[in-house]
């Protein structure tokens, strides 16, 4: 280990990658915003909560549980910032150097493979870690008022900083052995996006619990075998969630030492867990780089040599051209690629079966001990029939019978499908007549409830996944022209600025559809689902509303183009490829967190009427909850509220359209002067 060490010590000084980095830190204009607006907005996360918090007394007690609030909101932020930017930072930490066409100087200089790799690693993860360093003076804020562990402060910046020490590993793993930039961002970023949010949703399935430890069917302390490798689940254990405590040392005595820490200190297992990946990451990525640099191997090639087939002359039938060939350019060929094409079916794959997994779900019903169905009201005789394990109960049934089902008066006559009897309570003069009779819809798997908070984290995953990949694609849509010359034999043409612009964006929002039409088709599937269950004659609540048919599309169509105009103006104004990449994905990730926390504010808070709904449809995230999470009901009261949902989404998009046409004009406007500026 001493020897490891001093290796370390003479290889890392002695890198100029590293060296270079270090030095310009904090000079460069971007980092300095970049710092300032992530302490802006852990800043605006702890007044908010303070502001929130004041109570009319000042007693210790009080101040102590705004402490504890404090770190449970600054945590969970500052773990989304980490999840969100160290990809971004990370992704393509070799690729990018391709494209600048550096790494073949790299590569041919004296520079050893260590050095070239873990220069590259540890210069993009210097950024991430100095702005989690930044961050402690916030969170020593929590130590004003006491009731707060410092072991917890440090067990959260421990789980930051290995989610993004590990997001590096791979970044670098990814990069090192497919050097198509495009191909290896999307790879990537779906990747992080099954680790992070798939280890969530699993969390959920009672295979994955601990054996002798209750589900979260039944809410109780319980812990999975998935929380010591999710940063998410881990924090959860750091912050003291009552359903996520440990299992105790009596419980685990049997059992091996590496499984009782693992079970019984997730959150000091997942930091040193995460660290030995990204060594194991690293290692082939040193060992192969020069290989895989000046290898010719392609998946294509090796299939026909294992078929022994031999490639013939490439023929394809000549492509038709859109009216707009920059529209057709950026929407067919940037993404026609093998790669881009395996990961667009792969992503689309990855969506329907996890639909499918939800639908079976909310399909599969769950025995019941007691139960009604139609046939067990007779009218004739004004008698009801409650079937149970135990055998067969007759009652009868009297005007002064109250039959309620989810909390809703219903008809004995209208009782058509089997229901789940809660409770039956008879006057004590007559035994066999009914006074209340409580039902409840059949229990499932998932519940309608269950099925659609699922369905909308699944949706906010592949929304985000998606404006995520469009600021990537649009911000490098003017500068990648600039950096390989393209731009000036296009400008030499007779093609127009708003030519151009318009044909960037149509191009890029058609690139993205197929990405999003994956929300959209698992939206269709379950409504098709309840169109039918209904038309079957079951009455149960809808899992999505039908207006979500259209306002998902439209918010899907409207964040893409906004996100794409956003990248292609920075694109523009900017004059390298990482620097508008790295300011597009700032914006956005500070809009989307803004835009949430108010949307979440206005649907979560308490007593929410018809006017914070209407406003909480301004937040992309909060209106797919709002499309997807209902309470059970029909029509009433409950479609005014929907109503006011419609309203406020429509008014929303509008808002958002009217804002890129207003950037498009500015463009359009003001293009020819910005690339002259440029060309100085």
């Amino acid at each position: 280990m001493l020897g490891i060490g001093n290796y370390l010590w003479r290889l890392l000084p002695a890198n100029p990658i590293l060296l270079r980095v270090v030095a310009m830190a904090g000079r460069r204009r971007r980092d300095l915003i970049f710092r300032t607006g992530y302490l802006a907005v852990l800043i605006l996360a702890v007044s908010i909560t303070i502001i929130g918090s004041q109570t009319s007394g000042g007693d210790l007690a009080a101040l102590a549980k705004i402490s504890g609030r404090l770190l449970v909101n600054i945590s969970w932020l500052q773990l989304a910032l980490v999840a969100l930017l160290a990809p971004v930072f990370m992704a393509g930490a070799i690729s990018e150097q391709r494209n600048a066409q550096s790494l073949d100087l790299l590569l041919a200089s004296p520079l050893t493979n260590e050095q070239i790799v873990l220069g590259g690693y540890l210069s993009r993860l210097f950024f991430v870690l100095t702005l989690l360093l930044s961050g402690i003076p916030i969170f020593s804020i929590t130590q004003i008022f006491g009731g707060v562990a410092i072991s917890d402060i440090l067990n959260v910046l421990w789980i930051c900083a290995a989610t993004a020490v590990v997001c590096g590993g791979l970044a670098i793993f990814m990069a090192t052995i497919n050097l198509a930039p495009r191909s290896a961002l999307f790879s990537f970023y779906l990747l992080i996006a099954l680790y992070l949010v798939g280890g969530v949703l699993l969390d959920q399935s009672s295979a994955m619990a601990v054996a002798g430890e209750p589900t979260l069917l039944h809410p109780q302390t319980r812990i999975s075998w998935l929380t010591g490798i999710n940063p998410f689940l881990a924090m959860r254990v750091v912050l003291h969630d009552p359903l996520y405590r440990p299992p105790t040392a009596a419980a685990l005595g049997d059992k091996g030492w590496l499984v009782r820490w693992y079970l019984g200190s997730p959150q000091t297992f997942y930091p040193v867990f995460m660290v030995l990946v990204s060594a194991l990451l690293l290692i082939p990525s040193v060992l192969t780089l020069r290989r895989w640099a000046q290898s010719t191997w392609s998946l294509r090639g090796w299939i026909l040599r294992r078929l022994r087939l031999r490639p013939g002359v490439a023929r394809r039938k000549p492509r038709s051209v859109w009216h707009n060939p920059i529209a057709w350019r950026e929407a067919r060929t940037r993404g026609g690629s093998a790669g881009s094409l395996a990961g667009r079916f792969g992503f689309a794959a990855i969506g329907l079966v996890l639909t499918i997994w939800v639908l079976r779900g909310y399909h599969c019903t769950l025995p019941m001990s007691r139960w009604v169905d139609r046939f067990s009201y007779d009218a004739a005789t004004d008698s009801i029939t409650i079937n149970s394990d135990k055998g067969i109960e007759n009652f009868l049934v009297s005007p002064h019978t109250t039959i309620s089902l989810d909390n809703r008066p219903i008809a004995a006559e209208k009782l058509t499908n089997p229901y789940q009897v809660l409770e039956t309570t008879v006057p004590p003069a007559r035994r066999n007549e009914l006074a209340t009779l409580k039902l409840s819809s059949q229990p499932r798997q998932f519940s309608a409830t269950e099925a659609g908070s699922i369905l909308a984290l699944f949706t906010q995953a592949e929304l985000a996944l998606v404006l995520l990949l469009v600021a990537n694609t649009a911000a490098s849509a003017v500068t990648r022209e600039k950096e390989d010359g393209t731009l000036d034999l296009l400008l030499a043409t007779p093609i127009t600025s708003r030519y151009y612009i318009w044909g960037k964006l149509r191009g890029l929002v058609s690139q993205a559809a197929p990405l999003m039409g994956v929300p959209v088709a698992g939206l269709l599937i379950f409504l098709g689902y309840d169109v039918l269950a209904h038309l079957g004659g079951q009455s149960g609540p809808w899992v999505v509303h039908p207006e979500a048919l259209v306002l998902l599309p439209l918010l899907l169509v409207a964040t893409a183009a906004a996100t794409a105009m956003i990248g292609m103006s920075l694109s523009l104004r900017c004059r390298k490829t990482v620097v508008a990449v790295m300011a597009t994905i700032g914006l956005l990730v500070g809009a989307l967190i803004i835009l949430g926390f108010f949307g979440n504010l206005m649907l979560w808070a308490p007593g929410a009427n018809d006017t914070q709904r209407f406003f909480a449809a301004f937040s992309p995230f909060a209106l797919v909850q709002l499309l997807f999470i209902q309470p059970a009901g029909g029509t009433g009261e409950h479609f005014s509220r929907r109503m006011f949902v419609i309203v406020g989404a429509l008014v929303a998009n509008a808002l958002i359209l009217a804002g890129v046409w207003l950037l498009y004009r500015s463009m359009v406007h003001n293009f020819d002067m910005t690339i002259r500026r440029q060309s100085r």
